[in-house]
């Protein structure tokens, strides 16, 4: 026949008995108690051991004059709702856990021990070995444990920030990297167009923590001024150039230079833009072209319903169509200038080298 394995206490159980003794070091323990007597086991009683030896019950001795007043701790108990709890007993009251009858209200406990001498605590097995400590601090009138906070793990770029601050510090100076720089949050990227902006970089354009077109090119103007290696990336580089640079003054010679010597410094601006607006109108007319002379010139071979409108076209003056001709070539005049305007300002402010 298999030995029966020895009684021991719950760990859950043997956790609050421990810490009952260090909140009141001095209290009785005249009625504490775990494992069940001759008389609890002619009974079924959580005193008695269960076939692995474990015992789900304790008893706590009501010593108030030293700090254990059992009904105090007990109001903690269902107070703080402990899942590990099946039923107590205090006072001629029992209360039971999450899973019995009318959970954590208390009702009147018919047995012949009213427990007025100690508190019964009663666990269930799933929870036994449950060591998380108990919150009855109250009932000894001290607060309970503050749980310490993990650490908070610093975003990417507080730690570039810091480490970039701990090189300054040191009379570090930027190290070239290539321009190429792994993926940066929004708020670095904010950081960094606002301080482009404080150092005279307007064509950063806003602050919205976008590396679009004009961030780029004001960040490719900055790298250039400033000895970076080519590019628009945001690396360490950068942000510690950043730091460290001083407003941006544009030489005369550039700043404030006439149109002339800027179309002399930058002639594909001209070129770029009445390139751009011829091929967009030759498409266009090209379009037009097709569309008269495929589908509505197959239309008009099938049913001569184009006939109509060539025939209106031939009754329109000469001088009308000069004007027409007129009017789209000033609008490509204009809208080349305009280009050649935006180029121009783009030179002075240092957007375009």
């Amino acid at each position: 026949m298999a030995k029966r394995p020895a009684a021991r206490i719950t760990k859950s159980l043997d956790a609050l008995r421990s810490q009952v003794n260090t909140l009141a070091p001095k209290r009785s323990k005249a009625s504490d108690g775990w494992l069940g007597d001759a008389k609890h086991s002619m009974r079924k009683s959580d005193h008695n051991p269960e076939p692995d030896g474990t015992v789900d019950a304790l008893d706590i001795t009501h010593d108030p004059k030293n700090g254990v007043d059992i009904q105090k701790v007990c109001d903690a108990i269902i107070a703080s709702k402990d899942r590990r709890v099946s039923y107590l007993i205090c006072n001629g009251k029992i209360i039971a856990g999450n899973g019995g009858p009318r959970p954590w209200v208390k009702r009147n406990y018919t047995g012949a021990n009213k427990h007025t001498k100690h508190l019964h605590v009663s666990v269930l097995d799933k929870f036994q070995d449950d060591t998380t400590p108990w919150k009855i601090e109250a009932a000894f009138g001290k607060a309970a444990p503050v749980p310490a906070k993990p650490a908070t793990k610093k975003a990417p770029s507080v730690v570039a920030a810091e480490k970039l601050s701990a090189q300054l510090a040191a009379g570090a100076t930027p190290i070239a990297q290539p321009a190429e720089a792994p993926a940066v949050d929004k708020e670095t990227i904010e950081r960094v167009q606002q301080q482009l902006k404080d150092l005279g970089y307007t064509e950063v354009g806003g602050v919205d923590g976008k590396i679009g077109t004009m961030t780029a090119t004001a960040i490719r103007a900055f790298r250039a001024e400033n000895g970076l290696p080519e590019g628009d990336g945001i690396d360490d580089a950068l942000l510690l150039a950043l730091q460290k640079a001083k407003p941006r003054v544009l030489a005369p010679a550039r700043s404030e230079a006439p149109p002339e010597i800027v179309r002399e410094k930058v002639p594909e601006v001209r070129t770029n833009w009445l390139t751009k607006v011829g091929a967009f109108f030759t498409g266009i007319f090209a379009l037009i072209g097709s569309f008269f002379d495929g589908i509505l010139g197959n239309l008009d071979e099938a049913s001569g319903v184009m006939q109509p409108v060539k025939d209106a076209a031939g009754d329109v003056p000469g001088w009308m169509w000069m004007l027409a001709i007129a009017v789209v070539a000033g609008g490509l005049f204009l809208i080349a200038r305009h280009g050649e305007a935006k180029g121009v300002e783009a030179f002075k402010t240092g957007a375009r080298r």
